[in-house]
């Protein structure tokens, strides 16, 4: 697809936005659920289980419309 070579995982998501694949409101949530994951995996600090299985929850709707987003995309 000739979207260049990303250098880290940060620069995959700015090619797939600069070649409109994405959404610059989708490229924040991505960044958003990459810190989420960061403290889940390290564990920074104690983890509300409530509180961690309301967010999940509250935005599960953000991975369907990153996969419907590719898809679009794909199908193309």
């Amino acid at each position: 697809m000739n979207l260049g070579i990303p250098c880290d995982d940060e620069s995959i998501v700015d090619n797939l936005v600069k070649n409109k694949i994405l959404c610059d409101e989708t490229r924040e949530k991505l960044k958003a659920m990459k810190g989420f994951r960061n403290i889940l995996v390290h564990r920074y600090g104690r983890i509300d289980d409530n509180l961690a299985y309301e967010i999940l929850n509250e935005n599960l709707q953000d991975f369907y419309e990153f996969m419907e987003e590719i898809e679009s995309h794909l199908e193309a």
